[in-house]
């Protein structure tokens, strides 16, 4: 048998002999890897996989002209209308098509299925080169009737039967005849989880150039796709020309134009795969840096477990070298021996990252896109194998840096006491100081996030949620919903009586519930965004506008710093009173005192139909949505009705401890008002988890690198206390034979260790203060540097670090000096 297979075979035996070193290298490293891998296949599949269900991607692009409404909301001015004229002024450049994705479900013989919705220009499927698997294309005539499904719904409702071709399906309580099957396709932005589960809805934007465009500003299609079959694409001066152009030929109100053009234009023009993937891009590539960071934290920590092994062989090494052995055989040797125990670090990687992937979905929801198509691919596979044998080279190498006759020579002549400790304690020492600086490194910017993500799930919205649920109809009838909102009053109209038969309706069903009958819950799922004319000085406000009722500040423990909410006198008599928040009051009556701005009036909208109201209160400034501590943080003016909502919306307050079920209430509810049809029922404290979602999600990932990074750090610390400390049992065994305290032996190691501290931690913040600066240049999502964070930081690390010194040396220090001389 040749000395290389022995010495592999050696190896794969010292996987089970030696569990002291080869466990925590295939448990430490393996797991690290894990981490690494999975950032590896998340980085291939946002960056260099095919698009599923996008033919030819390089000729596809996308366009976004959005108007900068404030730092924080950025608001599309695309809608089906604005799209057909810009088709139609642009159409030389290739084949202009829009599609948009949400979530909801279908009825399908009368079973339910979650889908995404896709609603879609008629000619998607030749913009985005997708497949039509049967049935009719998308173009055909009249399609609002029709409806297409995916291949997986397809699948799973029909059984793949192409008779089930001109079937029913119900979908927001709408009937239409399935006219096709579509191949499933998830690479479209989309702010919800995209499902395999997919139906399509199809607008015909042509036939809408004929009506007139109403101004409203509803992102109802947040981007165009360009399929071009050339590389000449508009250039950002045709879109603002065909913008201002769109302005003064669709437009007679100057208020609204003044409006508009006082906004900042943004226009973006991408490739359709960095539109699809830009904000995880940035978000993906600082993941795998700091996971690379970890992986060389746990290497280096390894690798001062290693040094410690091949230390008590340097007697071994010397008898070879001393037979004729070369540097060169003894290296590769280690390299064989050590493969066994790196190549089960990779397989324990390879496991981990497959089982993390396939929990990705169910984990991180909509914070990625395509994360259907997450698995371990082949090149992910080689990259593990890549890194082990490059990992298992190095360490193989680092093992024996100093290594040389003559060095070992001296081992042999000696007795071995003390000699063992001088070998490679200064390459151990270094590698320590390098760790220190690089845990301080990637501290600083997990702490950095975490605090921030900490701060926007937990900010104080303003008003508690009080167990309350929003219920949400759509108007089964157009006429009618149009009668609805003919009111010049809300008090008295149709509008009003509706609510209150909901109110009290559901009382009775409900007991001891309490009904909302106001659109605007406190943490809302959309926004009303308004604008009004300071007059003071001339300029726009914008303000969210917002419902009150009699009961809303009440129900929702709004506090007023001023004033009082409306009467139902004041109501039933219409009368023009309005609620505004602090950020309003500061805004447009600076310096007045809060009771000094009750009874002043505002002009909330512009045009004919804006009256002055009274002030009667001001609240506390709330939220309207969360997620983010800048979003949406607009002045707000609570008033009557002014017009129904796009669905109708009342917020039901439970009993502490009672959940409103949708089934208890949906049948009895429909026989009672059969012209309301798609019944919604969701709670504030649902939507409060799911638009912070994202947020949770990158704080307990950033928790867990922060929580890996210490405990890398201090296993570290604590093994190299271990080794150096252990190399000096016989010193300090005669030490404390000579009347040494313990407390004194203490004091030397930690004199010892402080040294190392102090520069590991000094080039770290030296590091991390300049290095966060220049990251936090490129990359906008990184919070500002806090320095009192990193003071805290600096602290706890310190802190930290000298448990990790003291706990290992002390269980040496306090045993028996007359037994450990003995041993030694």
């Amino acid at each position: 048998m040749s000395i290389y297979k022995r010495s592999f075979l050696h190896g794969i035996g010292r996987v089970f002999s030696l569990p002291r070193l080869s466990l925590p290298l295939i448990v430490t490293l393996g797991l690290t890897l894990a981490a690494v891998l999975s950032v590896i296949a998340i980085v291939s599949v946002l960056l260099f996989q095919p698009l599923p269900g996008i033919k030819e991607e390089e000729k596809l692009h996308s366009f976004s002209m959005r108007l900068e409404i404030s730092d924080s909301l950025q608001v599309s001015f695309f809608n089906w209308r604005r799209m057909a004229d810009f088709q139609q002024k642009l159409a030389d450049y290739g084949l202009w098509g829009a599609i948009r994705a949400d979530d909801g479900q279908a009825v399908i013989n009368d079973v339910t299925y979650p889908v995404t919705y896709y609603d879609a220009s008629s000619n998607i499927l030749d913009v985005l080169g997708s497949s039509l698997l049967i049935g009719q294309g998308t173009d055909k005539t009249a399609p609002q009737e029709s409806i297409w499904i995916s291949n997986s719904l397809w699948q799973q409702a029909f059984a793949g039967r192409e008779s089930a071709l001109g079937e029913t399906i119900i979908a927001g309580d709408k009937s239409y005849i399935l006219a096709g099957v579509i191949e499933d396709i998830s690479a479209v932005a989309s702010e919800q989880a995209i499902l395999a589960q997919q139906i399509w809805l199809i607008t015909e934007p042509q036939k809408l150039l004929a009506q007139e465009d109403t101004g409203s500003i509803d992102a109802s299609v947040t981007q165009l796709l360009l399929r071009a079959d050339t590389q000449a694409l508009p250039t950002k001066q045709m879109l603002t020309d065909w913008f201002d152009n769109y302005l003064t030929s669709n437009f007679d109100a100057p208020q609204f134009i003044e409006f508009v053009k006082s906004k900042p234009l943004l226009i973006e023009q991408n490739r359709y795969r960095d539109s699809l993937v830009q904000e995880s891009e940035t978000l993906v590539l600082i993941l795998f840096a700091a996971v690379i960071g970890l992986l060389v934290m746990a290497s280096l920590n390894l690798l001062n477990l290693f040094i410690a092994h091949y230390q008590g062989r340097s007697k071994e090494f010397a008898i070879q070298l001393s037979l004729g052995a070369s540097l060169a055989r003894l290296r590769t040797m280690l390299i064989l021996e050590n493969l066994p125990s790196f190549i089960l670090a990779a397989v324990l990687g390879l496991l981990v990252s497959g089982w993390a992937l396939r929990g990705l979905p169910v984990i991180a929801g909509e914070t990625l896109p395509l994360l259907d198509m997450l698995a371990l691919d082949m090149m992910t596979i080689m990259m593990a194998f890549i890194i082990v044998i490059f990992l298992t080279v190095i360490f193989s190498l680092v093992a024996l840096v100093d290594v040389n006759k003559q060095a070992l020579n001296d081992t042999l002549n000696s007795s071995g006491k003390g000699i063992a400790a001088q070998s490679k304690q200064g390459l151990s020492r270094l590698l320590m100081i390098l760790q220190l600086s690089l845990a301080t490194v990637l501290l600083t910017g997990s702490v950095m996030l975490a605090k921030q993500s900490y701060d926007v799930v937990y900010q104080d919205l303003g008003y508690q949620f009080n167990n309350s649920y929003e219920l949400t109809w759509e108007y089964g009838d157009e006429n009618w919903a149009a009668s609805l909102g003919e009111f010049e009053q809300y008090a008295g109209s149709e509008y009003q009586q509706l609510h209150q038969d909901l109110a009290a309706s559901i009382n009775a069903l409900l007991p001891g519930s309490e009904v909302v009958t106001t659109s605007s819950s406190p943490l809302s799922s959309q926004i009303d965004i308004n604008v009004m004319m300071d007059e003071q000085r001339s300029e726009q406000v914008l303000f969210l506008s917002r419902e009150f009722s009699v009961n809303y500040f009440s129900a929702f423990s709004i506090e007023f710093v001023a004033g009082k909410g409306p009467s139902e006198q004041q109501i039933v008599a219409n009368e023009r009173v309005i609620v505004i928040d602090e950020r309003m009051a500061n805004k447009l009556f600076l310096g007045v005192p809060y009771q000094q701005v009750i009874g002043k009036t505002l002009t909330p909208g512009l045009g004919e139909n804006a009256q002055p109201s009274v002030i009667i209160g001001i609240v506390v400034n709330t939220l309207a949505r969360t997620g983010s501590l800048d979003e949406l943080a607009f002045p707000t003016i609570y008033a009557s009705p002014g017009n129904i909502s796009s669905r109708l919306r009342l917020t039901v307050l439970m009993p502490q401890g009672e959940v409103l079920e949708q089934a208890a209430i949906e049948q009895a509810l429909k026989q009672q008002f059969p012209r309301l049809i798609d019944l919604r029922v969701q709670s504030l404290a649902d939507r409060w988890d799911e638009q912070t979602l994202e947020q949770r999600i990158s704080l307990m990932v950033i928790l867990t690198m922060t929580g890996l990074t210490l405990f890398l750090a201090v296993i570290g610390v604590a093994g190299l206390t271990q080794l150096t400390t252990n190399q000096k049992r016989y010193e300090l065994a005669v030490r404390m034979a000579t009347g040494a305290k313990q407390s004194g032996l203490l004091k030397i190691i930690f004199k010892e260790a402080l040294w190392m501290l102090v520069a590991g931690l000094s080039l770290g913040f030296i590091l991390s203060v300049f290095g966060y600066t220049q990251v936090k240049e490129q990359v906008s999502m990184m919070p500002s540097f806090d320095w009192n964070t990193m003071l805290l930081l600096d602290i706890g690390l310190i802190a930290i670090v000298l448990v990790a010194v003291a706990l290992p040396a002390w269980r040496i220090i306090k045993a028996d000096p007359m037994q450990a001389l003995r041993e030694l």
